[in-house]
Formats: structure tokens, C-alpha cells, sequence
């Protein structure tokens, strides 16, 4: 009968080596996070934009604060709004 050993792998190609750099270097980035303020800015933006759907200044101001966090919720939030502006507009 075959019996494993506690902590014996089955094939050594799963042992990890490890160096100075994989140990001291960042696995991931930290993610930024707006401030308070800057989220509450940008609330207050996005309800003027969506009461002025047809004001192009309020929309701009809009996706530059977005673009301005450089958070990825951010980016997704421009792109939806931007696909939801253009499905209405009519090419002649």
C-alpha cells in the first residue's frame, strides 16, 4: 500500500524557490482610494449630469473628475455612461 508522508509533496515541480526579490518585492499594488471629498465632488457632478442629460460642460466636468481618481470603478463608470449617451444618437 502507497502512504504519504506529512509535507511530502508528490512532485517536486510544486516547490516554489524563493529569491531576495520575490521576497521583498510587492505582489500587488495597493489600489488608491479617493478621498471623501473628492467622491462627495463627484456625486454632486454626476446628479447634475443626470438632471442636464443635454449639457455638454456638466458631462465633460463629470468625466474629467472620474478620469481625475484613476480608479478603475471610475473608468467603468465613464465607458457605461459613454455607451448609454451614444446608443441614442441618430446618424442621418
Amino acid at each position: 500500500m502507497f502512504r504519504i508522508e506529512p509535507f511530502q509533496t508528490l512532485n517536486s515541480s510544486f516547490r516554489r524557490s524563493f529569491t531576495l526579490s520575490s521576497l521583498f518585492s510587492p505582489r500587488t499594488k495597493p489600489t488608491p482610494t479617493p478621498s471623501p471629498s473628492t467622491i462627495a465632488d463627484i456625486s454632486l457632478l454626476e446628479a447634475a449630469a443626470n438632471i442636464n442629460h443635454n449639457d455638454v460642460d456638466k458631462q465633460i466636468a463629470l468625466y474629467e473628475a472620474l478620469l481625475a481618481t484613476k480608479v478603475k470603478a471610475g473608468y467603468d463608470t465613464i465607458i457605461s455612461r459613454w455607451e448609454r449617451l451614444s446608443e441614442f444618437v441618430c446618424y442621418v
